[in-house]
């Protein structure tokens, strides 16, 4: 669910979650060593709207939310990567924003985004909720496989 302005209906929704993935390296007696971490790209469309963000920890570390308990998600998420997208004319990195991830029935999970534009552009000011779920499991499998 997209929602913008005065909670009017987005039409064309659509939610795309992929697999991504990150390397973290690290120098050890003269070696550097890179991990692969196993990470999740979000991106919630509407006709004029997009609203994007990546993962900056590895999906198993979603397992450890408490279940039926909404806790802040932008501690999971990359800062400088996330995005508000206007008629892919004007883009706001990093809105003033509220995000909340509810684990229910074991690995299936809601995130709820509140954001608001007006500390950029008061004149323009673009203020919204979106809220959709996902299965984990459908990420976990796929990242095993790569």
């Amino acid at each position: 669910m997209f929602k913008v302005g005065k909670i009017k209906q987005i039409s064309n929704e659509k939610v795309v979650i992929k697999p991504s993935y990150i390397e973290k390296g690290s120098f050890r007696n003269g070696k550097t060593t890179y991990t692969k971490i196993n990470t999740l790209s979000f991106e919630v469309s509407g006709d004029n709207y997009a609203f994007s963000f990546e993962t900056s920890k590895a999906n198993e570390e979603l397992l450890k939310i408490p279940m039926n308990e909404a806790v802040d998600f932008k501690e999971y998420l990359f800062q400088g990567e996330i995005f508000f997208s206007i008629n892919d004319d004007k883009t706001y990195m990093d809105p003033d924003m509220s995000i909340k991830i509810y684990r229910y029935l074991e690995n299936r999970f809601e995130i709820t985004i509140h954001f608001n534009t007006e500390e950029y552009n008061p004149e323009e000011e673009y203020s919204g909720l979106i809220q959709f779920s996902f299965d984990l499991d459908d990420y976990l499998i796929v990242n095993k496989e790569s």
